[in-house]
């Protein structure tokens, strides 16, 4: 049974791939499993991975999603990130990290979403 936090995610998780579908990525791979951490979204771009953290917050006071990413959890992803890279043999210089914060307000039922590109 899926929780309220995980059916939210899962919908920013979704919109966030329509997203970028629209603006010409192509999506590789969804929730991938790089040791203790998954990996959001993987997409490509051209000759570029881009991995994509996304971070989806509803509520009418809830704070912007684009605080809910820590430094330690950035540090996380960036591990998992050289652990998935090491796994397929992708070269430096070709990858990209980027981040998707997904505000929903169900007060008035509208949706914000911002993509940070190449965060660090």
């Amino acid at each position: 049974m899926l929780t309220k936090k995980k059916t939210i995610g899962n919908f920013g998780e979704q919109l966030a791939c329509e997203f970028l579908v629209k603006r010409g990525y192509q999506i590789v791979s969804q929730n991938e499993r790089s040791g203790h951490k998954e990996l959001d979204i993987i997409a490509r771009l051209g000759k570029m991975i881009v991995f994509v953290e996304v971070k989806t917050l509803a509520g009418r006071n809830s704070a912007p999603a684009e605080e809910a990413l820590s430094r330690d959890q950035v540090e996380t992803i960036k591990k998992a990130i050289n652990s998935y890279c090491c796994r397929h043999r992708i070269k430096d210089g070709s990858t990209r990290f980027d981040f998707i914060a997904v505000n929903i307000n169900r007060f008035t039922k509208t949706v914000r979403l911002k993509h940070y590109i190449d965060i660090c």
